[in-house]
């Protein structure tokens, strides 16, 4: 299944910030899976932004701080967020890396023009997996440029992404 997560990430400034943006605001959110909340939460927050180098005012504080405060919280209130609370497995930034026979890269999506020339290699990160009642996994996967500019095209694009990460997820588990 393919969650979206549209609405959660609606901050002022949520397109154009960069890798150094969603780098702290994936750190927040593993943070909040963990079971970080308040003071703490906001403390995870102002670090992860220090950390990444997004900008502060004349007193050094993260002017994005509550900001990411407010998105953190707003997906802990989330619907996705809520069933991944109440899954029996739950796992957060999960690495992965699998090789696919060259004749399974086109039915995963991979690019054509290499799709049964080689051994496909496909690694990346699932942000947030969870295995429901009927045994099914969910796959999230935080995007924080909100997609816009180019909407329909962006989430063509991020579709397919996880897509391919559920294809990959499959594989890896042997579970649907």
């Amino acid at each position: 299944r393919v969650e979206s997560m549209d609405g959660v990430n609606r901050g002022a400034n949520g397109a154009g910030r960069g890798a150094d943006w969603g780098t702290a605001v994936h750190l927040a959110i593993e943070a909040a899976a963990q079971g970080v909340t308040g003071e703490t939460l906001r403390a995870v927050c102002r670090a992860a932004l220090i950390e990444n180098e997004r900008p502060v005012d004349a007193r050094g504080e993260p002017t994005e701080l509550e900001e990411l405060v407010a998105l953190v919280e707003r997906l802990g209130r989330s619907a996705v967020w809520g069933r991944a609370q109440r899954a029996d497995r739950r796992l957060v930034e999960a690495p992965f890396c699998i090789a696919f026979d060259p004749r399974d890269a086109e039915t995963l999506g991979l690019a054509e023009e290499r799709a049964g020339e080689r051994t496909e290699v496909v690694e990346g990160v699932v942000d947030l997996a969870f295995r429901e009642g009927d045994g099914a996994w969910v796959i999230c996967d935080f995007k924080t440029d909100g997609a816009s500019g180019h909407r329909e095209e962006r989430l063509a694009l991020y579709r397919r992404q996880v897509d391919l990460y559920a294809a990959c997820w499959e594989r890896l588990t042997g579970e649907p």
